[in-house]
């Protein structure tokens, strides 16, 4: 036979880290002179905060350290029309820079209206980090903002030392400012999406919420801590057992997650929890309190208050130090106490409890692998059938029926990413899925096929 196949699976069991590009194109046409004026407006606001800014930061991320993000938290892609999943740009008065590795100079070029932007190769050790670039661009004084809630502390910290030994510093802007001038534009960023929350029962995670939740006490008490927050959507959705759907190809949804001796509260929408998920927890031995999504930094700010007019004025708060700062400065009571909380900032004891896996989760490993199998092979049969019988079929329909093939797989609750199928030269190009508009390329006897694909089973 000469037709050739090259494939990539990935397979992706629950709540686990999913592979491939999830921010595609958002139908963002964006010519120069909106380029330009999306910029002017950046500067116009940066200009008019309380202490001007001589540079606002713009990664790509939202308020959980997100690898995926939502079209909610999609900025730094709205400001330089760039779509690429990784990037992180940079807006001062005179420059506009983004930062990106080699998987994208090419898109970026396609893209990026580079009269206005500048590409920052970051693969190449010439190219200056994003920290240096403004230690050595930037003059002595100048002021450097960002969203609090976009940077962890670990990327926070480093980056206000650096900005500090050149005489500059770093500020946290309350208001994201692309979503101010979105607004202005009469563009407004989307709302962020708060789906169905589906519990997953204990017969796919072997392990109650309930029993999730007495472990993680034993380790609060083992820390000498008062309270343990979550911030990562995956460690929210493990701990309770439940899954959503707010992140595309992800099955988690927004949440915060707090839990001290005596009390578990989800943050989570409005806070009003739906009648299945709350008839789930209880099943599970698990009692836990809605509370609105928007509320948590209020939450900690009062939490921290309490805490530290406590008897002993010891008490601490356990946080992964992938949570943002914004969360961080919250916890501690940055704002509300003269002597701010000392707070645990580590691993979080239930990404390493997700390492572990137990014998249920084995096996639902095994099972998601065979069902998985079982449908790329009979695509495989089938797309050699269809080549070799000079059937026409576009790299489209050939991931379309993918699809098909695995949605008759019991359990299967989706794609894990979107499907790269690229036929001859397509194969060549990095995170390449084939669109639906524009001229659809068929799949030939002597094309090399490139598949990298995979699925979300329970």
């Amino acid at each position: 036979m000469n037709f050739y196949f090259l494939l990539e699976m990935i397979l992706l069991y629950s709540v686990g880290v999913n592979a491939g590009t999830i921010i595609g194109n958002t139908g963002i046409d964006q010519d120069s002179s909106m380029s330009l004026q999306r910029l002017t407006a950046l500067r116009a606001l940066m200009a008019s905060q309380p202490t001007a800014l001589a540079a606002y930061i713009i990664p790509t991320a939202d308020a959980h350290n997100s690898e995926y993000i939502a079209s909610a938290d999609a900025r730094r892609e709205w400001i330089t029309g760039f779509t690429g999943s990784a990037g992180t740009a940079v807006v001062t008065a005179a420059q506009a820079l983004v930062w990106t590795d080699g998987r994208y100079y090419t898109q970026f070029e396609k893209e990026a209206d580079t009269k206005l932007w500048t590409l920052m190769k970051q693969s190449l050790p010439e190219t200056l980090t994003m920290e240096k670039w403004l230690a050595a661009n930037l003059v002595a004084g100048s002021v450097v903002g960002a969203d609090p809630h976009t940077m962890s502390r670990e990327e926070w910290s480093p980056l206000r030392t650096t900005l500090k030994k050149a005489k500059m510093e770093l500020i946290a802007v309350p208001n994201n400012l692309v979503d101010e001038v979105r607004i202005q534009l009469k563009d407004p960023p989307p709302a962020r999406p708060h789906n169905e929350i589906v519990p997953l029962p204990v017969k796919y995670t072997g392990k109650t919420a309930g029993k999730k939740i007495e472990q993680l006490r034993v380790k609060l008490k083992e820390k000498k801590a008062s309270a343990l927050v979550l911030t990562a959507l995956d460690e929210v959705a493990y701990t309770l057992n439940l899954r959503g759907s707010d992140i595309q190809y992800n099955p988690v949804f927004f949440s915060y997650l707090v839990i001290t001796e005596d009390s578990v509260k989800l943050f989570w929408g409005d806070g009003e929890l739906p009648e299945t998920v709350l008839e789930h927890l209880s099943s599970e031995e698990a009692q836990v309190e809605g509370c609105p999504y928007d509320s948590i930094v209020a939450y900690l700010n009062g939490l921290a208050k309490d805490l530290s007019e406590g008897d002993d004025g010891a008490h601490s708060i356990w946080l992964s130090s992938d949570a943002s700062e914004a969360v961080h400065r919250a916890a501690s009571g940055e704002s509300a106490l003269k002597k701010p909380l000392d707070l645990i900032s580590e691993v979080s004891p239930v990404a390493l409890a997700k390492m572990i896996k137990n014998e249920v989760e084995l096996k639902g490993f095994r099972n998601c692998h065979i069902k998985d199998g079982i449908a790329v092979v009979r695509f495989f049969r089938w797309l050699h059938e269809q080549v070799d019988s000079g059937g026409t079929i576009t790299e489209i329909e050939a991931a379309d029926k993918l699809l098909e093939f695995r949605t008759d797989e019991e359990d299967f609750m989706g794609p894990s990413f979107e499907t790269i199928a690229g036929a001859g030269e397509n194969g060549a190009i990095i995170h390449y899925s084939p669109s639906k508009n524009g001229e659809q390329k068929v799949i030939k006897k002597n094309d090399m096929f490139l598949l990298d694909s995979g699925g979300q089973y329970k």
